[in-house]
């Protein structure tokens, strides 16, 4: 039986709200420690207002919005409870350390994904795709990672296993009944598939040279002779004063960089 995680679903440092996340078996029962229930059973899905004890105390915590997602209709697959509280990061810290004291361990990085992955929530491209949506630095890749994790990339792949699988049965019955040849239109239907699907694997190979443009974008370099226009061109092309322009040749000397969004 997989163990019960938690980790902090948000960024680390001082802000407005932050979200801890469990995940497992235990992940009502640790809730319910903390809210002082021990029959704590909130509604799925909904925002419940709960305050939040020390269980060896009784002291209060905070006041924390509780939602509940149960498994096996939830991210993980598993029971998964997300405690919404004031961001400071010594609070978050008391209520990540109650969970480890109610036997939850901290989730390793992409743990959660991995449990999604794992229980068949996600598949391999909506996985990777969760991560590029993160790491986005630019809207259209940010558009594109939002593409595959809705499964855009996996509806293209599924006819194509389809398609290899079928192959794969009448060439492995081929070899079982050895002394009956493959019809001839047979054989020529198997040579038909197997060109389709080359070229549909090469078809998908080349969006992904394109979709890895769009994720890890183009490094460019801007070169010609001095005072010809390239800190102009540069100040142009993303706006404002990035580079000093003047009269005098050989005035920019040190690296102009931007990220430009186009």
């Amino acid at each position: 039986m997989p163990d019960t995680i938690v980790a902090l679903a948000t960024p680390t440092g001082r802000s407005g709200i932050g979200v801890i996340r469990i995940s497992g078996d235990a992940a009502t029962a640790i809730t319910g420690r903390m809210t002082g229930d021990d029959k704590f059973s909130p509604k799925p899905r909904f925002a419940t207002l709960q305050k939040l004890y020390y269980p060896s105390t009784n002291e209060v915590i905070d006041e924390a919005i509780v939602t509940y997602f149960p498994g096996p209709r939830s991210f993980t697959g598993e029971d998964v409870i997300e405690i919404s509280c004031h961001g400071s990061p010594v609070l978050l810290r008391q209520v990540i350390d109650i969970c480890l004291s109610l036997d939850a361990r901290m989730a390793e990085p992409g743990e959660f994904t991995l449990r999604a992955l794992s229980n068949g929530r996600i598949d391999l491209a909506e996985a990777e795709a969760i991560r590029d949506l993160i790491d986005a630095q630019t809207a259209a890749s940010a558009r594109q990672a939002a593409r595959q994790m809705s499964g855009e990339m996996s509806r293209q792949l599924t006819p194509l296993k389809n398609e290899i699988l079928s192959v794969i049965v009448v060439l492995e019955s081929a070899l079982e009944f050895v002394e009956d040849d493959l019809p001839a239109t047979q054989l020529e239907s198997v040579r038909t598939s197997l060109i389709d699907i080359a070229r549909e694997i090469e078809r998908l190979a080349g969006t992904y040279r394109a979709g890895h443009l769009i994720r890890e974008g183009l490094c460019v370099a801007i070169v010609g002779r001095p005072n010809v226009g390239k800190s102009s061109l540069f100040n142009s092309m993303f706006g404002g004063d990035r580079a000093i322009v003047t009269d005098i040749a050989g005035t920019t000397r040190s690296n102009s960089r931007a990220d430009g969004d186009q």
